[in-house]
C-alpha cells in the first residue's frame, strides 16, 4: 500500500520532513569520460545519498503503458538513495579505464562502470572506442535526469522505457567534429543485457546517438531496437527498489506477464541557454512501439503498442545562489491486444484501464556553494484515477574529485 503526504497541514509536514542527499557526482551516470583523467594519472571518487521521509511519495506504474515488472516503493524513514565509488586511471594520451560500483536502499552492490577507453589519433580525426560495462549514451539531459537530481522522482517516461538508468555491457564508437560554431558527434554502440528494457536469454541490441551543440543549444537524438524473449513487463501486488538485476520469466509466475517480440525506440532531447542568462529550459521525448506476445500464467495474446512521453522543465536563477524550476511530464500508449481471454490479460498487464499518466513538479533551490543544492520541491502527480500530491525538502552536495595523482 503506498501513501502519500495529504494535501492539508502542508507546514506542518514540512517542519518534520527532511531529505537529506550527498548527490552523485556528474560521473556516476553521465560522463563522456567518467572518471578517466584528462590527463596521465588517476583519479577517485564517490557518491553517496541518504534520504528522510515521514511517508512514501508517488512511485506507482502508469496505467495503459507496459513498464518494468516491479512497483518502485519509496520508503518511509531514513533509507540511502545512492551510494557510489568510482576509479579512473589515464595510461597515456588514448589510453584510459575507469570501473565503478553502486548500491541503493537494501539492494546488493552492482557494476556501474568497468570500461576501457582509447582515444586513437588517426588522420587528425577525434575518435573514441569504448569497451565494458558503462551507460549507454542516449544524449546529457536523458542520463542526468532522475538519480539524485534537481527534482526527487524518475522522470515517468524514463522509468517505464527504460527501467530508469540504463547501463549495459558492451562497446562503442564515437566521432567528433566541429562546423563552425557547431560541435557535433556520432556514436554507434553495441549492448548486451538481461535487465529491463530486455530480458534473460535476449540477444545484441544496437544504439545510434547524433548530437550537435553551440554555446545556447545542446540536441540529441537516439535509437535502438531491442528483441526479447523473457521480459517481465507486469507484477501486480509487486515491489522492488531500484535494481539492475533481471526479472525472471522461466517459468511465468501468478501474478506476472511477460513480453516477448521486437521493441523499436526513438528518443531526443535539447537544452537551451537562452539569451538571458538566468532562463534556460530542458526537455526531452520519446517513442516507443513494440509487437510481440504477451503471455500470463492463464492466458496469451497479440500485442501491439505504440507509447510516447516526456518531460518539459525551465529553470529560472534569479540570483546567483537561487533558483526555481519546474517540471510537467506526461506518459501515455496505445495498445491492442488479440487472443484468449485478452481483456484478461490487458488487465493483468495493467493495459486497461488506459488512463496515462501526468507529473507536475515545482522547485526551490539555494546555492550556499557551487557545489551545495538546498532545495524545497512541491509535485502533483495524476494517473489511476488519483490525484496524488507530496512534498519534500532536499539537499545535495558533489564533489567531482575527491582523490587524484598524476605521473
Amino acid at each position: 500500500m503506498t501513501r502519500y503526504l495529504p494535501t492539508q497541514n502542508w507546514p506542518i509536514r514540512l517542519l518534520s520532513l527532511l531529505s537529506l542527499s550527498l548527490a552523485s557526482l556528474s560521473w556516476a551516470h553521465d560522463s563522456e569520460h567518467g572518471t578517466i583523467p584528462a590527463e596521465p594519472g588517476w583519479q577517485l571518487g564517490a557518491a553517496l545519498g541518504v534520504a528522510y521521509s515521514d511517508a512514501q511519495y508517488p512511485a506507482q506504474p502508469v496505467s495503459g503503458v507496459l513498464g518494468t515488472g516491479d512497483v518502485p516503493h519509496d520508503g518511509q524513514g531514513w533509507r540511502l538513495e545512492h551510494g557510489a565509488v568510482n576509479a579512473g586511471v589515464r595510461i597515456n594520451d588514448w589510453l584510459g579505464a575507469e570501473v565503478g560500483v553502486g548500491w541503493h536502499d537494501q539492494d546488493e552492490m552492482h557494476w556501474e562502470s568497468a570500461w576501457l577507453q582509447i582515444e586513437p589519433h588517426w588522420q587528425g580525426q577525434d575518435l573514441t572506442l569504448g569497451l565494458g560495462r558503462n551507460s549507454v549514451p542516449i544524449g546529457a539531459v536523458w542520463q542526468q535526469a532522475g538519480h539524485l537530481d534537481r527534482f526527487m522522482l524518475m522522470p515517468l517516461v524514463k522509468q517505464a522505457f527504460l527501467g530508469g538508468d540504463w547501463i549495459a555491457n558492451g562497446g562503442q564508437l564515437s566521432w567528433r567534429g566541429d562546423t563552425g560554431s557547431w560541435h557535433s558527434g556520432i556514436t554507434l554502440s553495441a549492448w548486451r543485457q538481461t535487465e529491463y528494457p530486455l530480458g534473460q536469454e535476449s540477444g545484441t541490441f544496437p544504439v545510434l546517438q547524433l548530437e550537435t551543440r553551440n554555446a545556447d543549444w545542446q540536441i540529441s537524438v537516439f535509437a535502438s531496437r531491442l528483441s526479447s524473449t523473457q521480459r517481465q513487463s507486469s507484477a501486480q501486488q509487486t515491489s522492488a527498489g531500484h535494481s539492475h538485476d533481471s526479472s525472471s520469466c522461466a517459468p511465468v509466475k501468478r501474478n506476472v506477464v511477460c513480453y516477448a517480440g521486437d521493441t523499436d525506440l526513438l528518443g531526443a532531447s535539447l537544452a537551451w541557454q537562452s539569451p538571458w542568462p538566468a532562463l534556460s529550459i530542458r526537455a526531452a521525448g520519446a517513442w516507443r512501439q513494440e509487437r510481440g506476445t504477451l503471455r500470463s500464467s492463464t492466458s496469451e495474446a497479440a500485442y501491439d503498442s505504440r507509447s510516447w512521453g516526456g518531460w518539459l522543465e525551465p529553470r529560472w536563477q534569479f540570483t546567483p545562489q537561487w533558483e526555481i524550476a519546474a517540471r510537467y511530464e506526461w506518459l501515455q500508449g496505445n495498445n491492442e491486444l488479440r487472443g484468449y481471454a485478452a481483456q484478461l490479460l490487458a488487465q493483468q498487464a495493467r493495459l486497461s484501464p488506459n488512463e496515462g499518466g501526468e507529473r507536475y513538479s515545482l522547485m526551490l533551490g539555494w546555492r550556499p556553494h557551487r557545489s551545495t543544492l538546498i532545495a524545497l520541491e512541491a509535485g502533483q502527480e495524476q494517473h489511476h484515477g488519483q490525484d496524488n500530491r507530496y512534498l519534500a525538502l532536499r539537499a545535495s552536495w558533489q564533489l567531482a574529485d575527491l582523490w587524484h595523482g598524476s605521473w
